[in-house]
């Protein structure tokens, strides 16, 4: 499995002697083990290279802590260094190199394809001290000023001259390089500026042209990427390139194809060889519960049905005494393990119901933990409010009071800002079309988007309710027939299959996938994570079992985790590698799109990014 990445930062120093820093670092948890030619010489040591099968590190350049210490080196020439780094034990870099880093680092890991290495620089081959030429590409001399040759510093991107301005770099200002140090290769960068508007030149006094480029916050180099950006097919873009700026994608297509010189894209750049894809979103789960329902799968084993579990006062109710019991901070540490381990398998955006509370204040309090685990995770959760998920014992065989109070808790909720959309699970075990229809006719009072837990026993209908209130999704479906898939169709519903409870149900009666193809109904896949019939804590998971039991492809089940499972959320700015749209994407270790509905558990997954920032 290929799939090794390395990232590089660009690092200013002076011309002078550099003393080795004997301290250790700083808060740095990263390897850095390669050779220095002795102090005696003068001279900077080799490349450093990292281990294959090296783990993923992000550096950062206020996190390298080697102080520079005054010094002098008469006659030193100007040298391009590297660092390639690994994650673990913590080694001391006995020196350190000058200028800007090549244009490139290669990292080989497991499996890994090796790419060639960056060619030196002769410092002959600088043209009085304006352009150093490297590869084929430019790059700029260090800009220092005349007056500090022997000032300290620090290589953590503070070691800032007289004249050098820099904004916040967190916001992608605009971003003045060598001002008022008289060299004739001085560029600003501005934000904000799209790839097509900065076409400005200018020409040095090597006769070389430099552009005025867009600058990314970051770039990712030499992936393939999997766009998902057509009708059909993987939309695939070998040796590619995936810059983002500001959370959103700024460049999604060819390497080749970008202008101008890369080093002068974006402060972090990163080779790798890895599968890129849109992250993932899981659609459907009951993440937020305490407990768990393991006698329960002990009693299926011996050949209870889900029914006869719940009519004997388990299955959902076992959950809502538990749900209940808890505290909420209890209930968000519970439920926490769950969704950090959905994050680590790839997945950016979450949808959580309500459901095992039942009563005003443990439906709130499900829906409020829900709100604080994605602001403490750094990803969007989308709630769902499911207060006609079962009976609860307080409403013994009266169904209709306990609709009369799902309708009127669910004002107050969405005041609150709790709730996204609306969920009932209508089946016989549950409630009737009539009382789903009660509940759906307050939710689109309130402006709210509706879903279904439908025909997953038998067919009530349910698909076809959803979709005459234009609901976002039928989630289950496995006994929807011909004239609910055509409600969908004609509503734009998505089908939203759910595998993970097919196999824990060892369930035989398939969704009417032919009928869902013919219709061009879009099909999503999602966990259905849930103590009772889904434990299932793995979206690719749910993907690899949607193509062996429901016989999609990989194709389609990576559709149903991006783009199809981000449009039964009601979100059209992610699922897909396209710019303008959220920078929310996956690195996985592998070659090609199928492995990841191939493999059977493991760790695939390299990095994720939400809205630009690192998750996992």
């Amino acid at each position: 499995m290929a799939g090794s990445i390395a990232v590089r930062h660009r690092v200013r120093t002076g011309r002078r002697r550099v003393q080795p820093h004997v301290a250790g670092l700083d808060g740095w948890q990263a390897t850095l083990v390669g050779r220095v030619a002795p102090a005696a010489s003068g001279a900077v040591g080799g490349p450093v290279r990292l281990d294959p099968g090296g783990s993923w590190h992000r550096v950062r350049q206020w996190r390298v802590r080697h102080r520079l210490r005054a010094g002098t080196q008469p006659g030193a020439g100007p040298c391009i260094g590297q660092r390639r780094i690994r994650l673990g034990q913590v080694r001391r870099q006995p020196g350190v190199v000058r200028g800007r880093h090549p244009r490139r680092i290669v990292l080989t890991g497991i499996g890994g394809r090796r790419r060639s290495r960056p060619e030196p620089v002769d410092a002959d081959a600088t043209c009085a001290g304006h352009c150093i030429r490297v590869a084929g590409h430019v790059r700029l001399p260090d800009r220092r000023h005349p007056g500090a040759a022997h000032l300290g510093g620090d290589l953590d991107g503070d070691d800032r001259q007289p004249g050098h301005v820099v904004a916040d770099p967190g916001h992608g200002a605009d971003r003045a390089r060598g001002v008022g140090t008289g060299l004739p290769c001085s560029r600003v960068q501005g934000a904000g500026a799209t790839l097509a508007a900065r076409e400005s030149r200018q020409t040095d006094t090597c006769g070389v042209r430099h552009v005025n480029q867009p600058r990314f916050d970051g770039l990712l180099l030499g992936a393939t990427l999997a766009t998902l950006d057509a009708d059909a097919g993987y939309g695939l873009v070998e040796d590619g390139a995936l810059g983002w700026r500001d959370g959103v994608i700024a460049y999604a297509g060819a390497r080749h194809a970008l202008p101008g010189d890369i080093e002068d894209l974006a402060d972090e750049v990163i080779e790798t060889d890895a599968l890129i894809t849109p992250g993932l979103v899981d659609c459907h789960t009951h993440a937020v519960f305490t407990g768990d329902r393991a006698a329960e799968f002990e009693l299926r084993l011996q050949g209870a049905s889900y029914g006869e579990i719940a009519r004997a006062g388990g299955g959902i109710l076992s959950t809502v005494r538990a749900v209940r019991a808890a505290s909420e901070d209890e209930l968000l540490r519970q439920s926490e393990p769950r969704v950090a381990a959905l994050i680590r398998d790839g997945v950016t955006t979450l949808e959580i119901k309500s459901g095992y509370g039942l009563d005003f204040d443990n439906e709130r309090k499900m829906l409020r933990v829900a709100r604080a685990l994605g602001e403490r995770h750094g990803i969007e959760i989308k709630t769902t409010y499911l207060g006609a998920h079962a009976l609860p014992p307080e409403y013994k065989d009266d169904a209709d009071r306990y609709i009369d109070a799902v309708i009127d808790w669910m004002p107050r909720l969405h005041a609150e800002g709790l709730v996204d959309a609306v969920d009932a699970f209508c089946e016989g075990i549950g409630f009737t079309p009539a009382q789903t229809r009660r509940v759906f006719e307050a939710a689109r009072a309130l402006g709210l988007p509706v879903k279904l837990h439908a025909d997953q026993l038998s067919d009530l209908g349910g698909a076809a309710l959803s979709a005459s209130f234009d609901g976002l999704s039928a989630d289950h479906i496995e006994y929807t027939g011909d004239d609910g898939v055509r409600a969908m169709a004609a509503h734009g519903t998505v089908a939203v299959l759910l595998p993970g409870a097919f196999h824990v149900l060892r369930e035989t009666k398939l969704p009417p996938l032919d009928a869902l193809r013919a219709h061009g109904v879009p099909m999503a896949v999602a966990t259905d994570c849930n103590p009772g019939t889904s434990p299932l804590l793995s979206l690719r998971q749910a993907m690899q079992l949607a193509c062996t039991h429901f016989r999609l492809t990989p194709e389609e089940a990576l559709r149903g985790a991006t783009v199809n499972a981000a449009k039964a959320l009601g979100l059209a700015d992610r699922g897909v590698l396209r710019v303008g749209l959220r920078a929310d994407f996956a690195l996985w270790q592998i070659q090609r799109p199928a492995e990841l509905c191939y493999w059977l558990g493991g760790r695939l997954l390299q990095a994720t990014y939400a809205g630009g920032h690192r998750l996992a």
